[in-house]
């Protein structure tokens, strides 16, 4: 233990080391010499792609950008200008992409917030505050596809499922392609003042040379996701006169929807609003009654070979917008890991055993007003009775509130506050009485439950690679006294050569957010990840990453339940596809209490365990016609063996149609369990099959067609989801869905089956 200790000492002091330096040598560009001045003109531009309006001679194009890859600050091999005009009521911006060779131009992609980054591509970064810390961004390709997002605190949260109103339109020529956009101003948010100053930067990604470059350059050095440090871009100017006034949009939905089961049938006709007000040019104001999310895309299934429960991102509209606001608890993962302690995840809201429960309506308040960011939630969710294999669930109505306070200080670090308050009116019991009658429920009267959630946080941007914070929290609930605590503290540094994490987090045993995604209680969670990324010189390996990982758990008295270290290289490779392969070894104990059920009625008891093993991932290139990816994993697991085989195919057969097949495989041996029925130890061996197909055909930018068909061996279910998508005009859709559980007996059965159509208007005032 001494040496172990010994080494970790060693390495954090060298890598403490390093980043001092680093920070002191931090090579910085001065935005301030990047200035583009907006041109107002009187009449409007006309959306066809195409720059021929006189107007566009008005403004100077801007012409210098620089590399960010494959060569750092050299001029881009491609010639790009980008002219920028506005009228009082949207912003223009014309972009002509020229290409030497334009048909090698890479542009695959029709559907709205595709895969567009496998694609050459424009994108515009908008710091509308000006508060050099959150920004809008859109994005373009060839074919006139869109992608849109908003980033929170410089890229540490990103939320690309927000779809703002903008209009764009593309094509292509012979010196390569052009475009022209046009984002209204009630779009975006922005300060009441006569003259406005934003932030603002244009990037390129020319796809088959895997050439990225910007107009305010960006450095390597900047760290994860460089191109959102929004304090180092440059500066929009001219704007003048403008007018956010008070943006008043309403969105009404009416819903046709036809259910047939194993138990029931169902016709049902139904409709709901949505509602937007400007509350101040920064804050908006959000009422939803009745509230349906029936269009949004079914789970991708997951196989649970843990004790914890699993994390499936948000997909619903009305939680999406203002998320990054939310954010509370254990920062973003640097590998895109699931959340360990996030004390508010909004899938808690109107989602049971993943099925969707009625929500009477709520309403939200989100934007900045001066230096402070705001979040306000207000959600009431009605009773329901919830399905799981034989039993049924009621769910009590439920009301879901939330405060989130943020202040801005210094230059780019924040210290915030959050209440969470979620109230139960429990007037029928979930009480179950399998001895007189199985699978029912009795009324009783409960009156009111509650679990009430504070925290308070602090997030230090030291530098442009050092960052630091923490937070602490407390929870009441009835059933728990004392001992209810969270904190958890952070330190990363990233450059383009190293990067640095530690992480501390300590978890109460009667701590319960009950609104949040909290993996483990009584515990105390210590984390150090250490890299070095060199970029060889290796023609088909662009950077390699090579990394440490150390992970330990204990409970309150130190006892120690978990550690695990991992050591590999990711390599980045020239065409842009990946090639990583990693050890691991790991020790786990089982407490009493702790057993589970890995299978039905087959418990693994507690223990201590210990593991060994391999990791490897390969990934081709997906901006070609044909890619694919291949995952393997192999070693201990809990006495037994585990492999792991994860295998995903894209062919697009058309720039319109495309398909992708995933297959997971898991296969355990030999691994000791407790058989629940026969109080009989024995060796347990079993696999699991999780397979996906995704088909897309776009009609159209604004028309296209989704299927999504999985099957789990685990339930041994079909599910299919099936999806025509009409925007007929910015923010306003027609959907068509079509939904089917199958289950396997003899042979496939169906379960149940819906048809649903849905027209979703807006309207602005």
């Amino acid at each position: 233990m001494f040496s172990r200790i010994s080494k970790i000492s060693f390495l954090l002091s060298f890598f403490l080391l390093v980043t001092t330096f680093a920070v002191l040598a931090e090579n910085k560009i001065n935005p301030e010499t990047y200035q583009v001045e907006a041109i107002k003109i009187d009449g409007r531009i006309k959306i066809d792609g195409r720059l021929d309006e006189l107007e566009w001679d008005k403004a100077i194009p801007l012409t210098d950008f620089h590399q960010l890859e494959p060569d750092e600050g050299k001029t881009a091999s491609e010639k790009t200008e980008v002219r920028i005009l506005y009228n009082e009521e949207e912003l223009y911006l014309g972009i002509r992409c020229f290409d030497q060779m334009p048909d090698k131009i890479i542009a695959t992609e029709l559907c709205r917030d595709g895969e567009l980054f496998n694609n050459d591509i424009f994108g515009i970064i908008l710091d509308s505050f000006h508060d050099h810390r959150n920004c809008f961004f859109f994005c373009i390709n060839p074919l006139g596809a869109m992608l849109d997002g908003i980033i929170t605190d410089e890229g540490k949260d990103k939320n690309f499922n927000w779809d703002g109103v903008w209009f764009c339109s593309a094509s292509k020529d012979s010196t390569g392609w052009q475009a022209e956009i046009a984002i209204p101003f009630k779009t975006l948010r922005f300060k009441k003042d006569d003259s406005q100053l934003w932030g603002i930067n244009f990037g390129r990604l020319v796809r088959r040379k895997n050439e990225v470059s910007f107009w305010t350059p960006i450095l390597r050095d900047y760290g994860m996701d460089p191109q959102f440090k929004v304090s180092m871009i440059g500066h929009l100017k001219g704007l003048e006169g403008l007018k956010p006034g008070r943006n008043l949009e309403f969105k009404p939905y009416l819903l046709g929807k036809t259910r047939t089961g194993e138990e029931e049938k169902a016709d049902k006709a139904d409709f709901g609003l949505d509602i937007k007000y400007s509350l101040t040019s920064n804050l908006t104001f959000d009422l939803t009654y009745n509230t349906d999310f029936a269009q949004v895309e079914a789970d991708q299934q997951q196989v649970n070979l843990t004790r914890f429960d699993l994390f499936f991102p948000e997909k619903r509209e009305f939680f999406l917008e203002g998320a990054g606001i939310y954010q509370f608890g254990e920062k973003p993962n640097l590998y895109g890991e699931p959340p360990f302690a996030l004390l508010f995840f909004s899938r808690k809201i109107g989602l049971a055993e993943g099925e969707p429960l009625p929500i009477l309506g709520g309403l939200k308040v989100t934007g900045k007003e001066g230096k402070t960011n705001l979040a306000l939630l207000n959600i009431q969710v009605k009773e329901a009775e919830v399905k799981d294999e034989e039993d049924v669930y009621l769910v009590p109505s439920t009301n879901f509130s939330l405060l989130r306070v943020k202040r801005d200080i210094f230059s780019r670090s924040n210290f915030g506050f959050i209440f969470l308050n979620k109230e139960e009116d429990i007037t029928r019991t979930q009480k179950k009485r399998y001895e007189t009658e199985p699978n029912t429920y009795f009324a009783e009267d409960y009156g009111t439950r509650y679990n009430r959630v504070w925290g308070a946080d602090v997030n230090f941007s030291l530098s442009q690679n050092l960052n630091s914070g923490g937070f602490l929290s407390k929870s009441y609930t009835p059933e728990y006294e004392g001992k209810d605590w969270a904190f958890g503290a952070y330190a990363d540094f990233r450059n383009d050569l190293f990067n640095f994490e530690l992480l501390h987090i300590q978890i109460q045993e009667n701590f319960n957010s009950e609104m949040g995604f909290v993996l483990r209680e009584n515990m105390r969670r210590s984390k150090l990840n250490m890299g070095y990324s060199p970029r060889p010189k290796i023609s088909w390996i662009r950077q390699s990453f090579f990394f440490v990982d150390l992970e330990y758990y204990t409970d309150q008295s130190n006892l120690l339940l978990n550690h695990g270290e991992a050591t590999g290289v990711f390599n980045e490779l020239s065409d842009g596809g990946h090639l990583m392969f990693g050890i691991y070894r790991g020790y786990e104990r089982l407490k009493e209490g702790d057993d589970f059920e890995l299978r039905d009625n087959k418990s693994i008891q507690p223990g201590t365990f210990g593991s060994k093993g391999f990791f490897s991932e390969f990934g081709s290139d997906e901006s070609r016609r044909f890619s694919m990816g291949i995952e393997l994993r192999g070693g201990d697991f809990y006495d037994g063996k585990l492999w792991a085989l994860d295998l995903e195919n894209n062919f697009r057969i058309t720039s319109r149609f495309s398909t992708n097949l995933d297959l997971e495989f898991n296969w355990i041996k030999n691994v000791p369990v407790l058989d629940l029925v026969t109080d009989e130890d024995e060796k347990l061996t079993f696999d699991t099959r999780v397979i996906g197909h995704r088909l897309t055909y776009s009609f159209s930018t604004r028309l296209f067609l989704r299927s999504f068909l999985q099957w789990n061996s685990e339930d041994e279910e079909l599910s299919m989801n099936f999806m025509i998508n009409y925007i007929f005009e910015p923010g306003s859709n027609f959907y068509f869905v079509y939904n089917e559980l199958w289950e396997k007996e003899k042979s496939l059965k169906s379960k149940d089956r819906v048809f649903l159509s849905k027209i979703v208007k807006r309207f602005s005032l």
